[in-house]
């Protein structure tokens, strides 16, 4: 598999978007300038490695996610327990 930056852009851009934040406020708070990550979301540019640790972390995604859109088992599990936690609670609510 290679890396497919125009990919990852979007994955960038669709994790801002999902979080309601404009590519300034994402910007900001990941420490770069807003028409630097214009450029990565706009495959101009990729950034660093140290950038795209950064983003997964602040996103809660992995970097086989945010690099090559792979999602680990470790994910899918941590998905698979919010999931009966939030069942639990609604059951937990009812009793």
């Amino acid at each position: 598999m290679y890396f497919d930056s125009k990919a990852y852009a979007e994955r960038i851009r669709s994790l801002r978007m999902n979080k309601g934040l404009t590519q300034a406020q994402l910007a900001e708070k990941i420490g770069i300038s807003a028409s630097y990550l214009a450029k990565i979301e706009n495959d101009r540019q990729s950034g660093s490695v140290d950038l795209a640790i950064d983003i997964a972390e602040f996103f809660d995604v992995s970097l086989d996610y945010l690099l090559r859109g792979e999602t680990t088992s470790s994910q899918n599990l941590k998905k698979i327990v919010r999931k009966i936690i939030n069942y639990l609670s609604a059951v937990e609510k009812k009793l």
